[in-house]
């Protein structure tokens, strides 16, 4: 058997470092939305963000949602 003995030991510290960066970038990609991908003007103003879409009374306006069972 060739190699390290070293190898079995940092082999997984590396691959669940690398694991944890790379969830917690998905996490924080997901917590800030970009909106630079995309075109200014008509595609910006139809996209509705949720908060946007709340009505005063703190129900939200989503298409179907006056069709759902109480």
């Amino acid at each position: 058997m060739t190699g390290s003995a070293l190898a079995p030991v940092i082999i997984p510290i590396v691959a669940f470092v690398a694991l944890v960066v790379w969830i917690g970038m998905v996490f924080y990609a997901n917590a800030h939305p970009s909106v630079h991908g995309r075109e200014a003007g008509a595609a910006h103003e139809e996209h509705q963000d949720h908060e946007a879409a709340a009505r005063e009374d703190g129900t939200q306006n989503r298409p179907g949602a006056d069709r759902r069972a109480a």
